[in-house]
Order: structure tokens, then sequence, then C-alpha cells
């Protein structure tokens, strides 16, 4: 928006109202500007807040300074943005570990994991509410508002809850699973096809149920059973409840159960069980 005062300087507001300026035409040099003309000519156009008097001196001693370029006369307070409702994960739903260095300097490529367990009353996200903004000041002394901020609603499936403190806590033992939607799960029974450099070697607080066979030189840790429906290679497996094989077990498989351990075979394996030993 633009305003002349005679044909000596245009005035000009940007269009948030937040920066008045002043340029100069050849009239106004040849002539000269006092300040009582810009003066009068902000009070026409209603500015009162942010006037750099400073800059009015500048302009009245060299106008043509300000031919080309113009004058920032006055300068309001711009508003400053809030911050949007997030859900801030403290652990990854999608992680995969690194491999572990061994003492030897190798790499231990089955180490490499892309489950996450968690147990019982774990903190997994945070909710961050939203934070409102600062309101600033126009030229023209009016409220310069920033846009409203907007609450998230996390999405939470099963065992998985929201406490008075903002935290997303997990209500079991389990894993996580953070599914393409957003949604935030944590299931105590993990399923997986093969145990192979796809999934990593598996520490895991719930049961574990294997589609598909566990491959040499991974492990397979569970608090609860460990159930696989395919084979069992030079691979070591440990239940804290049962661990029940419906495939080939390898003889250099170990194999230990606080309870008990069923197989089709285990002829050579290394086999632990606190309870029954079935073939």
């Amino acid at each position: 928006m633009g305003f002349s005062a005679g044909n000596k300087f245009h005035l000009r507001l940007s269009a948030d109202e937040l920066r008045a300026e002043v340029q100069v035409t050849p009239e106004g040099v040849k002539q000269g500007i006092f300040i009582e003309e810009i003066a009068r000519a902000l009070e026409a156009r209603g500015v009162i807040h942010g006037v750099k008097h400073d800059v009015l001196v500048q302009i009245v001693t060299t106008p043509s300074q300000f031919l080309r370029i113009a004058a920032v006369v006055a300068e309001g307070i711009s508003p400053v943005l809030g911050e949007e409702g997030r859900v801030e994960f403290l652990l990854d739903g999608n992680h995969r570990s690194k491999p572990v260095e061994l003492p030897d300097g190798t790499m231990d490529f089955h180490a490499a994991s892309t489950v996450i367990s968690v147990d019982k009353d774990t903190q997994i996200a945070t909710l961050h509410p939203p934070v409102p903004g600062f309101t600033g000041t126009t030229v023209t002394g009016r409220p310069s508002v920033p846009p409203p901020t907007k609450s998230m609603a996390p999405k939470l499936g099963p065992n998985v809850e929201l406490r008075d403190d903002f935290a997303i806590v997990a209500t079991s033992d389990g894993h996580i699973v953070l599914d393409p939607s957003g949604r935030l799960s944590v299931l105590p029974v993990l399923d997986v096809g093969d145990v192979d450099f796809h999934v990593g070697s598996v520490n895991f607080a719930g049961t574990v149920q294997v589609a598909g066979t566990i491959r040499a030189g991974f492990t397979v840790k569970a608090r609860g059973d460990v159930r696989v429906e395919g084979g069992v290679e030079a691979a070591v497996v440990e239940a804290g409840g049962s661990v029940q094989i419906r495939g080939v077990v390898s003889s250099r498989a170990h194999i230990k159960a606080a309870q008990n351990v069923s197989a089709r075979s285990l002829e050579g394996c290394h086999v632990e069980a606190g309870g029954s030993v079935e073939i």
C-alpha cells in the first residue's frame, strides 16, 4: 500500500503492516525534505509504533541516499509462531540395532536385530501439548496474531496408554510396533518368519513364534515360550517357558527351557529343560 507525500517521497506499508518504508523521489532530493513532512505522512497512515527517528533524520540529511533504496522508517514486532502438539518417540519402532564388535575385532552381524522388546510400564513416547505463540504489534498499533496451534491426538493400539503426565507407556511386556498410520502398539507375542539376517537375533520379553527356521549362528531368547514351525540349525534357543519345535533340530543346536522341550527329533544336540523333554 502506497502513499505519496506531495511529489517528494512515497510512503509504503507492507501487507502485514509490520514495516513502513519511505522512498525519496528526484523532486525530494531537489527541494529537500523536512522531518515534519514525513511525520505528517506517518500520522496520516496511522503509523504509531516502532518509528525509527534516526532514519527520519538520515532521510532529511541525505535524501539522495534513498532514491533507489527505500528506508525502513518503522518496524513492528513480528508474532512468534507457537509449536504444534506432537508425539516424541523415545524408542524407534522401525529400529535396527548395530552388529556387535567381538574381542578379536570382527563384527557379529547375527546380533543386529530389528526387534525392540520393552517391559511393562516402560515409557515409549511423550505427548507434547501445543505451545501457543506470542502476539506481535503492527506499525499501526494493531495486534499481529500468530496462527493457532493444534493439539495432537496420539494413535494408541493394544497395550499402550497415555498417562496424566503425558507419558505414553507400555501396559504389558512385548515388542513395539509402529504401523504406517502412526498407531503405536505393544504386542506380547512376536511373530517372525525365518530368524536370519533380515530379523537378526531375538531377545524378547514375551513369547516368540517362528513360522520358518532359526538359521545357524542366530539366538532366540524369550521370557515366555518359543514355538518354531520349521527347524533349528546350529543356533541357540532359550525360553523362560517352554520350547516347541516342529521341524528338524541340528546336532549343533543348543536348546534350553525353564519348563518343557518338545521336538520332532533332538539327536546329538544340547538340551536343558526344567520340566519334561518330549520327542
